[in-house]
């Protein structure tokens, strides 16, 4: 495969590939939650049972995993503003080789080999791909030909 692909990045599709990215990481977030409540239901129990250290550290560690999901919510529309407003109108240009893939745009150029591209998402219209826990890049399958969505499927999930 060598093939170079050319979209215009617009700030809905900026707000469309966050949503994208951050879908992946939902039920994470229901599980988070659920063990927090859990956790704080069982400190405040305990603690009614008897008074010490471990009732309120279950207390303050369910607090903790209860509030996260939705804090986490509340950075991630921020971050989603501020990345579609920071990236409305960008030129973006895909290259596609059997090696690796290349991102580049007005401001920014990276290239990264398929081996290290571990996980591949189809989510909400886009491919999202990630090298171990990290998120590299959101590809729209809407500017991508069915050959070119089966290749980066079938080499990033080696």
């Amino acid at each position: 495969m060598n093939d170079t692909i050319k979209y215009q990045w617009s700030k809905k599709l900026g707000q469309a590939a966050a949503m994208a990215v951050h879908t992946t990481s939902t039920m994470k977030s229901i599980l988070k939650f659920i063990s927090g409540s859990f956790l704080l239901y069982a400190g405040v129990y305990n603690y009614t049972i008897s008074e010490g250290v471990l009732p309120l550290a279950f207390c303050f560690l369910g607090t903790i995993m209860v509030t996260e999901p939705f804090l986490l919510w509340i950075i991630i529309k921020k971050r989603i503003n501020d990345i579609s407003k920071t990236f409305d109108s960008l030129t973006v240009i895909l290259s596609l080789t059997n090696e690796s893939l290349k991102i580049s745009h007005d401001n920014d150029s990276r290239t990264i080999t398929w081996d290290k591209i571990i996980k591949c998402y189809d989510k909400q219209g886009f491919l999202v791909l990630y090298t171990g826990s990290v998120y590299f890049a959101s590809l729209p399958k809407q500017h991508l030909s069915e050959k070119q969505i089966r290749f980066i499927k079938s080499v990033s999930s080696n």
